[in-house]
């Protein structure tokens, strides 16, 4: 389906801080917008018992569940706590 054009009325300051999260996450206002949209008005979207919506993107993600063999999580605690108290 084709893009249609969309007119806002919208505050400076929303618009500003949008362009600079947009840029931050590599991204374009007319996206996050489409995604806000679909994440609305979608029935499949479901709520978790502290009515909080979870987006589609983190449904997606996958849970870990043994560590990635490169990581050394002791060596990685060790190095913070030397860090924090030295």
């Amino acid at each position: 389906m084709a893009a249609q054009k969309l007119t806002l009325s919208i505050e400076p300051n929303a618009i500003e801080r949008a362009k600079k999260y947009a840029k931050q996450k590599h991204t374009s206002l007319s996206k996050m917008v489409e995604q806000y949209f679909n994440d609305v008005s979608t029935e499949e979207n479901t709520i978790i018992e502290d009515d909080v919506n979870i987006s589609d993107w983190v449904k997606q993600l996958v849970i870990a569940t043994k560590p990635t063999p490169d990581s050394d999580t002791k060596a990685e605690y060790r190095e913070h706590i030397i860090k924090k108290y030295s």
